[in-house]
């Protein structure tokens, strides 16, 4: 069978299921998870934020204040329960079994469908929405990264992404964090589509380029 009873997955299905919501989110691509045995599970954070060289000057022992001592904190995650339900017509039941499709059809439409869900809910998650909306109801079972930031932030007043915004975004990065190789945007449709069109109308050979190819963008 492919179920257990009361159809919930099992353990295999389980972890196909999640890779497919992984895998279908660019965002939960780049966050780090796992799968946790119990309700709530800390991470251990650390790491070096001031400064760490200093001079060395033979038979003098370095000050006090000038021995790195590492910042430590720890992440408490506490896991929160969803659900996605889904109504299938008796015919569509009996193609998809008839085909040995069942399981692939729903794994994949339901886990690619949720992955939305828990990308809106990653980003925009507000636990002082009010439950007017099915939406709302969701976004407020915690808070997402929006919410949760609150330094080294730059507020664009409602302008589009462009250029110069961007730039402000990097000024605003702390030094211990930056790193051009591995750095990259996240944005929305639209987001990515008014980046594209500002770069396309600038007068240059890379706005000849970047015309050409905005539909090769990496953002």
């Amino acid at each position: 069978s492919d179920f257990t009873p009361g159809g919930l997955l099992l353990p295999a299905q389980q972890k196909t299921f999640v890779d497919v919501q992984i895998e279908s989110s660019p965002l939960l691509q780049r966050c780090r998870t796992e799968i946790i045995p119990t309700p709530t599970y800390e991470i251990d954070k650390w790491g070096f934020t001031g400064q760490v060289l200093h001079s060395d000057e033979e038979a003098v022992a370095n000050a006090s204040n000038a021995i790195a001592s590492p910042v430590m904190s720890k992440v408490t995650h506490v896991t929160k329960r969803y659900r996605a339900e889904t109504a299938i017509t008796y015919d569509t039941i009996k193609r998809t079994i008839a085909n040995g499709n069942l399981m692939n059809v729903l794994v994949k439409g339901l886990g690619g469908a949720s992955a939305r869900d828990l990308t809106k809910v990653a980003l925009r998650g507000d636990t002082t929405l009010p439950a007017t909306t099915e939406l709302n109801r969701l976004l407020r079972t915690q808070d997402g990264f929006l919410k949760q930031i609150t330094t080294n932030t730059v507020d664009a007043l409602g302008a589009r992404v462009n250029l110069d915004l961007l730039d402000q975004m990097r000024i605003q990065m702390p030094d211990e964090y930056y790193s051009q190789d591995g750095l990259e945007y996240l944005t929305t449709k639209n987001g990515l589509i008014h980046f594209e069109q500002a770069v396309s109308a600038r007068a240059t050979e890379l706005g000849d380029q970047a015309f050409r190819s905005a539909n090769e963008s990496s953002f």
